[in-house]
């Protein structure tokens, strides 16, 4: 209960001021790495966080905190819904803004791909589990343009599988991470894990990359090598 409080508390409410409102995406509604004064939300937090929320709501442990109106949950979507690409896909803090070509001009020694905001499975996923949770409980509200948001989030992820069967996760070591998210965006996209295709090649891919002992076991060489890299007794 003490949980769903803060996190309550902790969503962003409070629009920019001055020069701050200028030249960014919309934030009203949204979760950050912090605290709501940070004020810089990111898809995938507020996506997980939207999932607590959503489930918490209307739990018996939850009845004596204050839950977010239905019009905070609706910034929410608002929020979802804009962080959405071109591609399908979402970003982390914003939308893409430009072009592959910018990463020539990048001044970081040990950062690649940071010029614009890429595109990501794992965001995507996240993004689309909260949006499909919602729309199960509020099924009245935007319901059409978030079944549109998620069959495009599906392509996406499915764009992004390859030839191996795996996804590659930007955010955790690597491959195995990166088939988690995928698997689960397309399941929340409604596909069914019997029959849809890019799902039976990720799971002949995580069988064929188990470790004798029933685990699996994964270097983080393989987010610079982009191979997988296995690793005995890791997890």
């Amino acid at each position: 209960a003490k949980a769903f409080g803060f996190i309550g508390r902790e969503q962003v409410r409070a629009l920019p001021q001055g020069d701050w409102r200028h030249w960014r995406q919309p934030i009203r509604g949204g979760w950050g790495f912090s605290t709501a004064e940070q004020a810089w939300p990111v898809s995938d937090t507020t996506a997980e966080a939207f999932k607590a929320v959503l489930c918490l709501r209307n739990d018996p442990c939850t009845a004596n905190v204050t839950a977010l109106p239905d019009e905070h949950l609706f910034d929410t979507v608002q929020f979802l819904l804009s962080y959405q690409n071109a591609d399908g896909g979402w970003a982390t803090y914003e939308n893409c803004r430009g072009w592959k070509w910018y990463e020539l001009m990048n001044p970081s020694e040990v950062f690649g791909d940071i010029m614009i905001d890429y595109s990501y499975v794992e965001c995507s996923a996240s993004v689309m589990g909260a949006l499909t949770i919602f729309s199960q409980q509020f099924p009245e509200h935007r319901s059409a343009e978030i079944a549109r948001a998620v069959r495009r989030g599906a392509h996406f992820i499915k764009s992004m599988q390859r030839r191996d069967g795996s996804w590659y996760g930007c955010w955790g070591s690597c491959f195995t991470y990166g088939c988690w998210f995928g698997i689960e965006g397309l399941v929340y996209s409604g596909e069914c894990p019997a029959d849809c295709a890019p799902i039976k090649r990720c799971i002949q891919f995580l069988l064929s990359h188990q470790n004798p002992d029933g685990g699996w076991g994964e270097d983080f060489a393989s987010c610079f090598d982009r191979e997988y890299a296995r690793r005995d007794k890791l997890y």
